[in-house]
């Protein structure tokens, strides 16, 4: 009985999800860590070809243990993440100073197709099976970001269906519009900017590109506007879907950015799935009239959902209610049904 229950549980894949975070002021900090660390080893010696999905966050010292295992130790792994956690004592360039190596356990896993790192320097320690991944997530507004080293690794990630990139806050070089890069099997981006320099449509081609998920945070519209024209003119992607965040400060709520929006629509009229959110101002009457018909032909003529949504500010109600939204309107208008918040 006792061998039949093993036998069972062996052919169980593996999901781990593993937390190894140990306060600053911790007493126990040092103690701790190591048996993180220990085991962290144990777990993917002993159970790595089970492990199907492998997703740990902890301090960069903790991950040397991949050095030690051969490239057969995960053949079961479809997909990884890891969050790192800096401090002035335990960085992740530390790492790659100490292990100049790269190590290749994950070269051996033939099912790996999703990554996802909050650091994009992270990249830099890992060999990973980059003509086989299918979805790429890196990124967060907490640690730098080196364009340059994203756009390097890109290109070897040729099957790469889905991506999402978060750039940081007022640290970032921006990407270069000289920078170029085809990513042919692109399906579904999600990019999350600060400032239009730091959005990668600037700088790549996607002629597969149906989904499209933008959230940007400042005002600024103009120099947005342009280079999604010219990401267009490059790819004549036919967007089904496009999902607009206009996450603009408080002191720009007053500004009306309908004619902008208008014109980033009438870019992809292939769009049959749009959602606008914005705490700027949008007028919904030349919005829906510029969908419906301008000069004798719809801008989306195949949109069939819509959804707009104003966040509002309420910097001087209780904190509860600054996650609520305003509905000013709803409407059926020809083809498509409009829900207005």
């Amino acid at each position: 009985m006792g061998r039949g229950l093993d036998h069972s549980v062996s052919e169980v894949p593996l999901d781990l999800y593993l937390q190894f975070y140990v306060e600053e002021d911790d007493e126990f900090k040092d103690v701790l860590t190591q048996r993180g660390k220990k085991f962290l080893e144990y777990i993917l010696t002993q159970f790595g070809p089970k492990v199907r999905s492998l997703n740990v966050m902890g301090l960069p010292s903790l991950f040397p243990i991949l050095h030690l295992l051969p490239s057969s130790s995960l053949l079961s792994l479809e997909e990884i993440s890891f969050h790192i956690i800096n401090n002035d004592d335990d960085t992740i360039e530390d790492l790659v100073d100490i292990f100049p190596r790269k190590p290749e356990v994950f070269l051996g896993s033939s099912k790996l197709r999703k990554v996802e790192v909050n650091n994009v320097s992270f990249l830099e320690f890992l060999a990973l099976p980059g003509e086989q991944l299918t979805s790429l997530k890196v990124g967060e507004d907490r640690f730098t970001f080196d364009p340059v080293m994203l756009l390097d690794m890109l290109p070897q990630f040729k099957q790469l269906v889905a991506l999402e990139i978060v750039t940081p806050v007022d640290r970032f070089s921006g990407f270069s519009p000289d920078l170029s890069i085809l990513l042919p099997t692109l399906k579904s981006l999600d990019v999350f900017f600060f400032n239009t320099v730091d959005n990668i449509l600037r700088c790549i081609t996607t002629p597969l590109l149906d989904r499209l998920s933008i959230t940007y945070h400042r005002q600024d519209l103009d120099s947005l506007v342009m280079d999604m024209a010219r990401f267009q003119q490059r790819s004549s992607t036919a967007l089904s879907s496009l999902v607009f965040c206009l996450r603009s400060s408080a002191a720009d709520e007053r500004l009306d950015h309908t004619e902008k929006v208008i014109a980033v629509l009438s870019l992809f009229p292939a769009i049959r799935s749009l959602e606008i959110h914005t705490r700027a101002l949008l007028n919904p009457d030349p919005l829906i009239q510029a969908m419906t018909c301008t000069e004798g032909h719809y801008v989306l003529p195949n949109l069939q959902d819509l959804v707009l949504e104003r966040y509002m500010n309420y910097s001087d109600q209780p904190k509860r209610r600054r996650l609520s939204s305003q509905w000013f309107w709803v409407q059926v208008y020809g083809p498509f049904t409009v829900v207005a918040r």
